[in-house]
């Protein structure tokens, strides 16, 4: 299935999170109480440049230092990304650089090229592995998703939920390619033993093909992917609230 790149689910997105937010503030029980004094806040935060979409603040105007997640997940395979981030794209700048000095808008060309690049680091144990650990060390603390499929609010702590989003020792990290042609799936070995991590790492354009030739400019950028979400959220050792 392709990626939509118009901007929907940046703006379904935003409004799922003030339904989360809204929530928690005024119908919320076992997740408010969980975690929050009675007369605390959450407040949505929002934006591309923090990974917290929501904080608490206590009544005299001061953040309690908790951030969340908040994710949503329609059921049957829709997905969501763990990180969206420009670093570790430095190898293929320069390609980009060189096909806009060329001057040809060719959107088959400009794939290509993130096609080739995120085949040419199949390989590359030590990339994948900061690319998740970078993932995992800035993750907020809790995670909290709409799982739509149950008319439910799932509240979690992140980072005993996300295994795999650390790197294991002794294991060796790749790519495994599949239709998808500037994305693959993330898989871990150990001698014989393999591993589907349930992640996919996609290397895109932030800003997609048209503003690399405008003063918006377009950079190279990795996400990474949870697949599997169904799964994900079933095995999510947390409080279920239902709507």
């Amino acid at each position: 299935m392709p990626y939509r790149t118009d901007g929907s689910p940046h703006h379904s997105g935003i409004a799922n999170e003030h339904a989360v937010v809204d929530f928690i503030n005024n119908r919320s029980v076992s997740i408010r109480n969980h975690f929050m004094d009675s007369d605390d806040i959450l407040v949505h935060v929002g934006g591309t440049t923090t990974k917290i979409d929501a904080k608490l603040i206590e009544p005299d105007g001061n953040t309690v230092h908790v951030g969340i997640s908040i994710k949503n997940h329609k059921g049957g395979s829709s997905t969501f990304d763990w990180i969206n981030t420009t670093q570790y794209t430095g190898f293929m700048t320069q390609e980009l650089i060189d096909f806009k000095n060329r001057g040809v808008h060719d959107r088959n060309e400009f794939n290509s090229i993130f096609a080739r690049n995120i085949h040419s680091i199949s390989d590359d144990d030590g990339l994948i592995r900061n690319i998740l650990t970078l993932c995992s060390d800035n993750n907020p603390d809790y995670i909290l998703i709409n799982n739509q499929k149950k008319s439910e609010y799932v509240f979690a702590t992140t980072l005993e939920n996300t295994p795999e989003l650390r790197p294991l020792v002794n294991w060796t990290y790749f790519l495994k390619s599949g239709k998808g042609k500037t994305s693959a799936k993330i898989w871990r070995k150990q001698g014989d033993v393999e591993v589907d991590t349930s992640l996919r790492l996609r290397l895109v354009s932030n800003n997609g093909f048209n503003a690399l030739f405008t003063q918006k400019g377009s950079v190279p950028t990795f996400k990474i992917q949870q697949e599997q979400v169904g799964r994900f959220v079933e095995g999510l050792d947390g409080i279920h609230e239902r709507y």
